[in-house]
């Protein structure tokens, strides 16, 4: 183990850190200007995590087709044993264009 110690973080020190700015780090330009800024909210971030329960007349043993396109097939099998979130992607790349010539058929074979 490593050896580490918990002191509590004076009233006035947590004060500042809450209210911190950009203008507090010396980061900007004399006239104020920050040279450093934060990116624009990600919308696409999760920030529901609860685990959603499967219907119990979902089978248990076999994925469900979800959508089946020329373009794509995806399916969708939970797990019912542990209820634990897992992702499995498979990809297959279809092209005349790797088949063009005989190195090109044998390095992407």
């Amino acid at each position: 183990g490593v050896e580490f110690n918990v002191y509590p973080v004076e009233a006035a020190l947590l004060q500042r850190w809450e209210n911190a700015s950009i203008r507090d780090a010396d980061i900007a330009d004399e006239d104020g200007t920050p040279l450093l800024s934060f990116p624009e909210k990600n919308d696409m971030i999760a920030t529901d995590f609860e685990l959603r329960s499967c219907p119990p007349s979902f089978p248990k043993d076999e994925p469900r087709l979800l959508s089946d396109s020329p373009t794509c097939r995806l399916w969708y099998k939970p797990d019912n044993v542990f209820e634990m979130p897992k992702v499995n992607v498979m990809a297959t790349l279809r092209t005349s264009e790797a088949y063009q010539t005989s190195v090109e058929a044998s390095v992407l074979a």
